[in-house]
Formats: C-alpha cells, sequence, structure tokens
C-alpha cells in the first residue's frame, strides 16, 4: 500500500514546498532575552524574526540545542512591556532555533501578533 501511495504522489503536482506547519507564521522583529533552564543564570539576547500561536524563531549568538527549556522575556515594540514565557527548543541549527511555548498567556501570544509586521 505504501508503494501504490508514492507512486501516486508522483503523478500529483508538486510546487516544491510541503508545508506540514499547522500555524501561520507572522514576521516580526522582537527583542528577546533568555536563559536556559537548569544552567546558572547566565541571560542571553536574540531576535525573534517570525512568530505563530504556538512558538517562534529566534536568531541567537548563543547557541541552544534540541530539547533545551529556556525562560523567554519577549520586549514588543511596545513601550514598557515585557512578556514572559518558558518555551522548549524543538529544533537549532547554527545561529538559529525554533521554540515552542510551554507557557505563555494566550492574550500575550494574540498581542504580539497583532502587533508584528
Amino acid at each position: 500500500m505504501a508503494f501504490v501511495w508514492r507512486w501516486i504522489k508522483t503523478l500529483l503536482p508538486y510546487d516544491g514546498i510541503t508545508e506540514r506547519r499547522r500555524f501561520p507564521r507572522y514576521s516580526c522583529n522582537y527583542r528577546l532575552e533568555y536563559n536556559l533552564l537548569g544552567e546558572p543564570v547566565r541571560r542571553a539576547e536574540a531576535t525573534i524574526d517570525n512568530i505563530s500561536k504556538v512558538g517562534v524563531r529566534i536568531k541567537s549568538d548563543r547557541n541552544v540545542n534540541k530539547g533545551d527549556i529556556v525562560r523567554m522575556n519577549i520586549q514588543p515594540d511596545i513601550p514598557d512591556r515585557i512578556i514572559s514565557a518558558y518555551g522548549l527548543v524543538r529544533w537549532a541549527k547554527e545561529a538559529a532555533a525554533g521554540i515552542e511555548f510551554l507557557e505563555i498567556e494566550p492574550f500575550d501570544v494574540d498581542m504580539l501578533i497583532s502587533s508584528s509586521n
């Protein structure tokens, strides 16, 4: 049966993009301070370049590893506003990483998305 499905897929039109994401991504440019749980408090800085309902993609000079849990302070483009969250690193490659939210207020996620670029 798997062979038949692979063969059928070769007949279908393919645009070169296979999208597995369940939630749309929104471009942004938020500042992020974070530290890894289980390590001495050593803050690192990063930039969030896209956000969804379930997580963020960051660019950082500090390496993180898949499976790390991070405490994040997100600074949106709103004066005097800092959003705290916890997340799980789902993937990491060079200076970028994808972090799934573990704990964040739903209102804060909606606000971050609505104020994104």
